[in-house]
Parts: C-alpha cells; structure tokens; sequence
C-alpha cells in the first residue's frame, strides 16, 4: 500500500489540510434550503422539473461565493469551509428530529447557530409531504412499507441522496425515450 507523507506536500497543500483538519464539526449552511424553499413556493404551479431549475438559477445567483487565498481550483458547495448544505426537497424528516442535536452526533456532529435552528425550524416544516422521501413512500405498496419497517430493507439512501445515485438503463432509456 502506499502512504502519503505529509513532508511530500508543498507548503500550499500542507497549509489548507492543516486548516481543514483542525474543523472538527464541520457547520451547517442553511443558503441552499433557504433559496429553494422560497423559489419552489413561489412556483407551486409549476412542474417539479421546472421547480427545480428556478430553485438552482436562484440559489447560484444569491449564494455565498468565496475563494481562498493560495487556491488554485476553485468552488464549494456552501457558505463556509467544510459545511453541509441542506437539501429539503429530499427529505426533511431526519432534519427536523435532529436540528437542536446535531452538534451532539456521535462521530458525525455539526455545529449549528442558533440562526441556522432558526431557519431550519421555518423552513423544514413547509417541505412535510413534498419531499422526494415522502413522494417515494406514497408509491410503496401496503407489503413494501412492512418490508422497510422491519429494517432489513433501506431504501433511505436512495431517495434523500440526490439524483446522483441512480443508475440510468441508458439503452432503454434510448430505445423508449
């Protein structure tokens, strides 16, 4: 196996991992859930589709955007080094469980301000029953939802991922359009 020495890191490298390292509870940024919350209710008329690319034209044009010094690829996903964007149109279930605990994790805490409770508290409970979760459970049979109680089966992760975790028949999807 190799091993990565830190003494083979420029002194630009070994600076930001030395910034990174010392975050131990990476916090939490709110931007996200604030900007799609308020484009997908402004634009309830509209398809999901359509929802969704409004909520991204107007998360990109109002989010926080920051470069560090001495960094040559740029971009983030959130207002703050090493934060987690919220994504409610996902799910809101867990979030809403664990908002005022989740500095208190074990072993994967966040630390939150007392303003990102705040928001998350305001917006979470619009999002109950529009999630991409819930969406996915009023499609399971009577049988399926037993199947997931038990525990044996998670289908979670699959639906609060994020699109990114589908794998996609192209060949089908060609041929049927």
């Amino acid at each position: 196996m190799t091993t990565l020495k830190l003494d083979t890191l420029s002194d630009r490298i070994k600076a930001h991992k030395n910034a990174l390292v010392h975050i131990v509870k990476p916090p939490v940024c709110t931007e996200r859930a604030q900007h799609y919350t308020e484009m997908y209710q402004q634009h309830l008329d509209k398809p999901i589709p359509v929802r969704r690319a409004l909520a991204l034209a107007h998360h990109l044009a109002n989010r926080t955007i920051w470069i560090k010094h001495d960094e040559l690829i740029i971009g983030n996903q959130a207002s703050e080094v090493r934060a987690a964007p919220i994504f409610p149109e996902y799910t809101v279930s867990w979030i809403e469980k664990e908002i005022d605990d989740l500095a208190d994790r074990p072993g994967a805490g966040f630390a939150v301000s007392e303003e990102n409770k705040r928001v998350l508290h305001e917006v979470c409970p619009w999002w109950r029953g529009q999630t991409v979760q819930d969406r996915c459970y009023g499609m399971f049979t009577d049988e399926q939802k037993g199947l997931l109680a038990t525990g044996i089966i998670k289908a979670e992760g699959n639906m609060t991922s994020g699109d990114a975790h589908l794998a996609v028949n192209f060949p089908l999807l060609l041929e049927k359009g």
